[in-house]
């Protein structure tokens, strides 16, 4: 029994990881989105002065300038990777893992709540970091930040995304007091 426990433990740090990872992918895609948006406009000019004075030297300075964005490119392709590697070789993970630990759902709690509000998914987001705060109120510092993520990614108000997570949190305690009566 005590190796399907540890077992239960690895698989859950390591579900954390690829969520971790999830996160860092959704977060790169979307900062790479409002790069694009930002330079739409700044591209256009600069293709009018290519059109009207192309000589060699010109291309020549863009070959030179297309190797470091391909060595950046490829640094921020592996860059959800190295997020999941980060947090599995931490030794506070390591050791958390080891000496079986329930903080690792509480990440998988914070990992889906941050996963959900990048994404603009407000329910999912809400119920996920009121759970966390259900494990450990010390996660209601996260409250500001989820709620500024889905405001950015679903438009969602402040005071929604807090007025959802505290009711959700409401729920969760009375759940919790219902089943400690009915013993």
């Amino acid at each position: 029994a005590p190796h399907v426990i540890a077992a239960v433990y690895t698989v859950l740090d390591v579900t954390c990881a690829l969520l971790m990872r999830s996160i860092a992918a959704e977060y790169m895609q979307s900062q790479e989105a409002s790069e694009l948006i930002c330079l739409g406009g700044a591209e256009d000019e600069d293709d009018e002065d290519e059109e009207d004075g192309s000589s060699s030297s010109t291309k020549e300075k863009e070959e030179e300038e297309e190797e470091p964005e391909l060595q950046d490119l490829a640094s921020k392709d592996a860059m959800p990777d190295v997020v999941a590697l980060v947090y599995l070789l931490n030794p506070y993970s390591i050791l958390c893992c080891v000496g079986m630990s329930t903080i690792v759902v509480d990440h998988i709690f914070i990992s889906i709540a941050l996963l959900a509000a990048l994404r603009g998914q407000p329910l999912r987001a809400t119920i996920a970091l009121a759970l966390s705060l259900y494990l450990s109120p010390y996660f209601l510092i996260l409250l500001p930040p989820v709620c500024l993520l889905l405001r950015r990614a679903a438009g969602v108000g402040s005071f929604v995304s807090v007025v959802g997570t505290l009711l959700w949190l409401v729920l969760f305690l009375l759940l919790s007091f219902a089943a400690m009566r009915s013993r």
